[in-house]
């Protein structure tokens, strides 16, 4: 989260902003869940980062083309379509998106970044 970013996107507070909210939540014991917005004006598409809300709140950054992928996970469509469609908006190949991808994917299931639905 970038504080030009969400200027630009005329968000109405800043990154510190939304830390300490969280911050304030997660110790009233209420259970959090953050919205990620990929390609917000001004956010150059390797800035794509992925922030934890819970444990040490660690951050993992992503390319544009997963963060396109995770941005479209809503449990309903196969990860495949999902890949395919985000192939086509970026004018690649499915496969060769598929093959550079699925890996990190993969190791961010491992590392419980992404919670599968079952």
């Amino acid at each position: 989260m970038c504080d030009d970013v969400l200027l630009q996107s005329r968000r109405g507070h800043t990154a510190s902003d939304t830390e300490n909210a969280a911050k304030v939540i997660k110790n009233a014991g209420i259970s959090l869940i953050l919205q990620m917005m990929t390609g917000l004006p001004g956010e150059p598409p390797a800035q794509t980062v992925l922030r934890r809300t819970d444990g040490l709140m660690r951050a993992a950054a992503v390319g544009p083309e997963l963060g396109g992928v995770i941005g479209a996970c809503d449990g309903e469509l196969p990860l495949g379509v999902i890949i395919a469609a985000v192939a086509d908006i970026a004018g690649t190949d499915p496969g060769t998106m598929g093959n550079e991808t699925l890996p990190v994917f993969r190791d961010l299931l491992a590392r419980t970044w992404l919670t599968p639905v079952p």
